[in-house]
C-alpha cells in the first residue's frame, strides 16, 4: 500500500513541474511592454510630403512588436521635423510626468530622403521608450507539497526528493548609449554665401540686342539678399555702329516664398555705375565712351533644389544723365531713357558661416 502511495507523489510532482514549465515558456513569448509614452509630431513648412505622425507610430512599433504610444499618456515625446536646403531635421524631447526634459536627441537625413528620416527618428524613439530593461527573474514556483512519511517506512524504498522548481534565465545587460547632443538651432540671422551667374539679352541699350551675361556674390538670409554684380555686355551693332557697357551694380532684394523651400519671388532695387563705349564706322572718331550712373528695379522666379537653383529675371534701368555720344562733333548715338534686360542663370546658396 504505501508503494502505491508513494508512486502518487511522483506523478503529482511531475504534473506540477509540466505547469509550470509551460507557464513560464509561454509568459516568455509575450513581448515586455513598458509605460506608454504620448507622441507630440510637429511637421514645419517644407515637410509636408514627409510621413506623418501616424507612419512613425507604425515604424516604432514595427522594431518593439507592440505600439508604445497611447495619447493619454502622462509622459510626453516631442517630434519637430525642419527642412533646410542641405538635408530634413528632426528635433527629439522626452518629458516626464512632472513635465521635466529626460532626453534631447537630434535625428536628419539627406534632403529628398524623408524616408531615412523616419527610420533615423525610429531608432532614437525605441531607445527613449524602452532601454532594455533587465526583466526581473519570476518567484520560485512552489513545489508540490510532500505527504507526512509513514511512522515505519519501509527500508527498502528510499523517500522521493522534492523537485527544484526551473531556473529562470536572465536577459544579457546591454550597454543603453548615450544619446547624442542636440546641436543648437541656427540663428535667422547669420547669414549664407550666395553666388550668381546669368546670361541673356539687353534691349535699348545698345544700337541693336547686345548678348548681356553677370557674375555676382553677396550675402543671403531667408526673406532678403544684399550682392554685388558685374556685367558685361558684348557689342551690340546695327550695321555701321556698335556699342557694348562694362557696369557694376548693388542690388539690395527680398524673396518671399510660394512653394514651401522651392519657388521663391524676387524683387530688388539696383545702382549702377556703367561704362560705355562706341565704334563707328566711316567716321575719323571711330570710338567714343562715357561713364554714367543708374537706378533700376529688377523682377523674377528663382527655383531652389538644395544648395543650387534656376533662376529667371528682368531689368529695368534708367540711366542719368542720358548717354550720348559723339563721334566727329555729330550725335552718333544715344541711349533709350529706359533700357531691358532679360537673363537666365544659376544661383547658389552655401552655409559657410
Amino acid at each position: 500500500m504505501s508503494l502505491i502511495l508513494q508512486r502518487c507523489q511522483v506523478v503529482a510532482s511531475s504534473l506540477v513541474v509540466a505547469v509550470v514549465l509551460g507557464f513560464v515558456s509561454g509568459a516568455r513569448g509575450e513581448p515586455l511592454r513598458v509605460p506608454p509614452w504620448r507622441l507630440e509630431y510637429v511637421q514645419s513648412a517644407g515637410t509636408e510630403s514627409c510621413s506623418d505622425k501616424k507612419e512613425q507610430q507604425l515604424s516604432v512599433a514595427a522594431r518593439l512588436g507592440y505600439d508604445p504610444f497611447d495619447d493619454a499618456a502622462p509622459r510626453t515625446i516631442s517630434v519637430t521635423v525642419v527642412s533646410t536646403p542641405q538635408k530634413f531635421e528632426a528635433f527629439i524631447e522626452a518629458r516626464d510626468e512632472e513635465g521635466q526634459i529626460v532626453n534631447t536627441s537630434k535625428a536628419w537625413a539627406p534632403a529628398l530622403r524623408c524616408d531615412q528620416l523616419v527610420e533615423n527618428v525610429a531608432v532614437f524613439l525605441v531607445d527613449i521608450v524602452d532601454p532594455v530593461t533587465v526583466p526581473q527573474p519570476p518567484a520560485p514556483a512552489e513545489s508540490a507539497p510532500v505527504a507526512p512519511a509513514q511512522a515505519n517506512p519501509p527500508p527498502s524504498t528510499p523517500p522521493v526528493p522534492p523537485v527544484p522548481p526551473p531556473r529562470s534565465i536572465e536577459a544579457p545587460v546591454r550597454d543603453t548609449p548615450a544619446p547624442p547632443r542636440p546641436s543648437p538651432p541656427r540663428s535667422p540671422w547669420v547669414p549664407k554665401l550666395m553666388l550668381t551667374l546669368g546670361g541673356g539679352v539687353a534691349l535699348e541699350a545698345a544700337p541693336g540686342v547686345a548678348p548681356s551675361f553677370t557674375l555676382g556674390g553677396g550675402l543671403r538670409w531667408r526673406l532678403f539678399s544684399a550682392s554685388l554684380e558685374g556685367r558685361y555686355d558684348v557689342p551690340g551693332r546695327d550695321g555701321t555702329r556698335a556699342a557694348s557697357q562694362l557696369g557694376l551694380a548693388l542690388l539690395p532684394c527680398v524673396h518671399p516664398g510660394v512653394w514651401g523651400r522651392r519657388l521663391f519671388l524676387e524683387a530688388c532695387l539696383s545702382g549702377h555705375v556703367t561704362h560705355f563705349w562706341l565704334q563707328a564706322d566711316r567716321t575719323n572718331e571711330s570710338r567714343a565712351q562715357q561713364n554714367v550712373f543708374g537706378v533700376g528695379v529688377r523682377g523674377g522666379l528663382e527655383l531652389r533644389f538644395g544648395s543650387l537653383g534656376g533662376r529667371l529675371a528682368v531689368d529695368v534701368i534708367h540711366y542719368d544723365p542720358p548717354v550720348v555720344v559723339r563721334l566727329d562733333g555729330e550725335e552718333a548715338w544715344r541711349i533709350s531713357a529706359v533700357t531691358f534686360a532679360v537673363r537666365a542663370g544659376v544661383v547658389g546658396i552655401f552655409d559657410v558661416f
